[in-house]
């Protein structure tokens, strides 16, 4: 199911580049998704086999497999699966979801570990969704001089608790749910958390056109 995810996510990118040997999201923002899906009770906490691999994994960073660069909607992305620290309680393995992210004025920074060592790539903002293989979509929004990550879920009717609303009608709807969690940190909407809705719609659209 996630390879076949994937595969629909970038069949819809235009300008796709492969051409990447490695990708890690940072560790913040998959942790709050996981800390968001857990509060229905329907996952626990479970790492994949394997973790931590290599010296940027030891610094929690999440590996993106098979990562590449589209556009979307005239935005740049950047697509890759990966393995959340979560798995639906009785499973046998942890959850695995494709992951966009839109990053506003980003830089590359060195790790620490000489001019040849792992690099991450930073952003004063970043809007990003994760589309889960269970059918659950995960929207989120950062800003770095802001403690608060924005995340909101979303699910199919008939796996309630398992995201916390069920799936939106547009992306304005899903707009006005993650605008009130905003505000309440005393932020307000910019073009980057504009991206959000979008991303969480694409996620929703393809999901539903594979099964």
């Amino acid at each position: 199911m996630i390879d076949r995810l994937l595969e629909e996510i970038m069949r819809q990118l235009k300008d796709v580049d492969r051409d990447i040997s490695s990708s890690h999201l940072p560790p913040m923002t998959v942790r709050a998704i996981e800390e968001e899906l857990m509060i229905g009770g329907t996952y626990s906490k479970a790492i994949p086999e394997g973790f931590p691999d290599g010296t940027v994994e030891q610094k929690g960073f999440r590996r993106l497999s098979e990562p590449a660069n589209g556009r979307y909607q005239n935005m740049l992305l950047r697509v890759g699966k990966t393995k959340l620290h979560l798995k639906e309680n009785g499973a046998d393995k942890t959850l695995e979801s494709v992951a966009m992210l839109y990053m506003g004025n980003s830089e590359r920074i060195n790790l620490g570990m000489g001019e040849k060592g792992p690099s991450a790539v930073t952003a004063t903002e970043m809007a990003y969704a994760m589309v889960h293989e269970n059918g659950v979509v995960s929207g989120g929004y950062l800003r770095i001089d802001s403690p608060a990550i924005i995340v909101v879920s979303w699910c199919p009717r008939e796996k309630a608790r398992y995201g916390g609303h069920f799936y939106p009608q547009d992306a304005q709807e899903v707009f006005g749910k993650m605008y009130f969690p905003l505000t309440r940190v005393g932020l307000e909407p910019t073009p980057t958390f504009e991206v959000v809705p979008r991303l969480v719609m694409l996620g929703i659209e393809t999901s539903k056109s594979i099964r």
